[in-house]
């Protein structure tokens, strides 16, 4: 198991974690040391009784490196001198405001970087480039104005380290799973509308235990054989098992597709409601075909409807869309409730 795992087993004080002195070792470092198992099972690690930090540790490694650490450890607790970074405006959060001057020259930089890299104005609104550019604001606080190539690594790097990011994010997942006492299962089949190429998304739903409720996508893969019963239940099956969730308790919510419902027959399983509105919604507001005039929809909602239709296409292809304040969204008949926005996006033009 990797240090990363029990480490996070560690901050959650996790019941799989156990730990002992170590009863065979003569040092006088060992009073400041635990030996730790996970779920009974000894692994090559030891936790600092000062700060919880794990450290890496066999019995042929000596005690050399805990003694290192033990020192360092002690003398951060005793130290009483202010290093820089502990100002304000350096390690911790600074409380002065920003200049009107700065924000307006760093969005001219932006529009410089958008048009540079070839990529969308709305890159500065991801929750992942706030996050790394609040971590460069943080090293330049601590290491001063450094250069940009020291920091950022090249895109190789990157991809080298995501086999171990997916590993380690994965090992969280699972973590909180096995905590879950139920868990709900969504799963659909779609095709990619230029490579033609099927796929078959899982998602997994659950409530922690302060009630809060949690979402993961598991697993959006390749589905390019038939897709019958016994194929789909082995595929949601197999992700199942390799997330730890596969559990009897398991409710599963897919559409109404005969193939689905099969597939999942042995469970418990729950048509989606979403799906089914949508379902109600798109056959009351199809126009009539003369066999029962009585429940067919009047004439003027679906002259509205197909009107909006042809204005909003009418007004994409002539890139009117984009001088609009607000702009206007397409019906579609796989977008939830989509009919709603286009007729409250077009009631708001002027």
């Amino acid at each position: 198991m990797e240090k990363q795992t029990i480490q996070k087993l560690l901050e959650i004080k996790s019941e799989r974690l156990t730990f002992a002195m170590n009863d065979d070792g003569k040092s006088k470092v060992w009073k400041s040391f635990y030996l730790v198992s996970v779920d009974g099972e000894k692994v090559p690690f030891v936790k600092c009784n000062t700060c919880n930090t794990l450290l890496k540790w066999r019995s042929k490694d000596g005690t050399s490196s805990l003694s290192g650490h033990q020192q360092n450890c002690s003398s951060k607790g005793s130290s009483q001198t202010r290093k820089i970074s502990d100002m304000p405006g350096f390690s911790k959060a600074s409380t002065t405001a920003v200049p009107a001057t700065v924000k307006m020259q760093m969005a001219n930089d932006v529009v410089h970087m958008c048009a540079t890299d070839i990529r969308p104005f709305s890159v500065v609104d991801g929750n992942g480039f706030k996050a790394v550019a609040q971590k460069l604001i943080s090293i330049g606080a601590h290491y001063g104005n450094v250069s940009v190539g020291d920091v950022l690594p090249c895109s190789t790097t990157v991809a080298r380290h995501l086999g171990s990011q997916v590993a380690s994010k994965k090992s969280e997942l699972c973590i909180k799973l096995a905590e879950a006492v139920n868990v709900g299962i969504t799963t659909d089949g779609w095709t990619h509308a230029t490579t033609n190429v099927q796929y078959i998304t899982t998602t997994v739903h659950y409530i922690d235990k302060d009630w809060n409720m949690h979402a993961n996508i598991l697993a959006t893969r390749l589905a390019d054989d038939k897709h019958t019963a016994g194929y789909i239940r082995n595929f949601v099956g197999d992700i199942l098992l390799e997330f730890g969730v596969q559990q009897e308790g398991n409710i599963f919510v897919t559409d109404n597709a005969a193939n689905m419902k099969a597939a999942f027959r042995e469970s418990t399983w729950i048509g989606c409601a979403g799906h089914n509105l949508n379902l109600v919604l798109s056959h009351a507001l199809q126009p009539s075909t003369g066999d029962l005039p009585e429940y067919a929809v009047p004439e003027e909602v679906a002259t509205l409807l197909t009107t909006c239709k042809e204005l909003v296409t009418l007004s994409k292809r002539s890139n009117v869309n984009q001088m609009l304040d607000s702009t206007l969204k397409q019906c579609v008949s796989t977008r939830w409730n989509s009919i709603l926005t286009m007729f409250v996006d077009v009631s708001r033009q002027e």
